[in-house]
């Protein structure tokens, strides 16, 4: 649905219902310096794909299957506050794949 990438700074996503999703939700793959909010959204019904909210570097590499390797350079700092996250099951990850740089994660229902 959305991918974030490059030096954004202050990217706030607030309100969302994601629902039947089949792929990343959400791509966090900015710079280092780059952030984003992700606040008050719900992920409803999620049976496919890597992950809801994926976290990764600017540069990042993958191996044949598409599985994440380690990065040179951190990736953005997220929040997810106030979020749900229901019937989500069988992805690659997990709801929220996180690899490197900073997520805080608050308030959270599983």
């Amino acid at each position: 649905h959305f991918e974030i990438a490059g030096s954004v700074t202050d990217v706030e996503l607030k309100g969302l219902a994601f629902i039947a999703i089949t792929d990343v939700t959400v791509g966090a793959f900015g710079s280092s310096n780059a952030s984003a909010t992700f606040d008050d959204c719900d992920q409803i019904d999620q049976s496919v794909g890597k992950a809801s909210v994926q976290t990764h570097s600017v540069g990042g590499s993958t191996d044949l299957k598409g599985k994440l390797l380690p990065f040179e350079e951190g990736p953005m700092s997220v929040e997810i506050p106030n979020c749900t996250f229901s019937d989500i099951s069988n992805l690659e990850f997990d709801a929220i794949a996180h690899v490197g740089g900073m997520t805080l994660i608050v308030d959270i229902v599983f």
